[in-house]
């Protein structure tokens, strides 16, 4: 599949691993490793951490109680899912750290974190050799480093009392205990592969879009899902 790998700077800035290298970045310069595909675009943390995905409980209700891999892969973007979460918890009785919380919390580079989605947990997984390769680039630490033995939470849930996991060795989707503790890593949304023809845009910034297939109401349900608010300008070729 298509796919970029980048690194990303504080202020939004985007390059290769090896030009990162040249331009003198460090780790004190880095904000995440980009991951662009055709369909999604994140910046995945540097920094990890082992928490409990919650306590029990349905938080998205459906005409059962279980949820299939299918209908939680229908799920591009995990910022909705985290703010459900979150406002579930809001009302529950547990008072310790959660994974959504703790990607929620996370402010590095300024950006709007959140704990990923099944979809964008397997895209993460199916470039983890790359993306570990633009780690150890800057020498990120053991503790930090995608660990192809983790099991990583993503946003979803498969009934009240068990959330999704992806296994990094194998790619495997499974489920198990809200109260486990696994590998929590944030993300946080970027602009897919041909999306935009500028290298990023901030809040608040004009951002020109290029060759767009989408209509104009799929557009801004797409970028309101990956958590863009503001204007948008669209360009046409005549």
């Amino acid at each position: 599949m298509e796919h970029k790998i980048s690194i990303m700077k504080k202020g939004g800035v985007i390059t290769t691993p090896t030009n990162a290298v040249e331009l003198g970045w460090t780790m004190d310069d880095i904000v995440g490793i980009v991951v662009q595909t055709p369909v999604v675009g994140l910046v995945v943390s540097i920094d990890q951490w082992e928490e409990i995905w919650g306590e029990d409980g349905r938080v998205f209700h459906t005409a059962n109680d279980y949820t299939g891999d299918s209908q939680n892969l229908m799920d591009l973007s995990g910022k909705a899912l985290t703010d459900k979460i979150i406002d579930f918890m809001d009302n529950a009785t547990q008072q310790e750290m959660y994974a959504a919380k703790r990607c929620a919390e996370y402010k590095k580079g300024g950006l709007d974190w959140y704990l990923p989605s099944v979809y964008e947990l397997c895209t993460i997984c199916a470039f983890k050799d790359e993306i570990r390769k633009a780690m150890e680039v800057f020498g990120i630490t053991d503790e930090d480093m995608l660990n192809f033995e983790n099991y990583h939470w993503s946003s979803s849930e498969y009934n009240s009392n068990y959330a999704v996991f992806v296994n990094f060795d194998s790619g495997y989707i499974g489920g198990n205990r809200k109260s486990f503790n696994y590998a929590v890593r944030a993300v946080s949304a970027f602009e897919p592969l041909g999306l935009f023809n500028s290298s990023h845009c901030e809040q608040g910034e004009q951002c020109a879009f290029d060759s767009l297939t989408l209509s104009d109401e799929q557009l801004v349900a797409e970028l309101k899902k990956r958590g863009y608010s503001g204007e948008v300008i669209k360009t046409l070729k005549v």
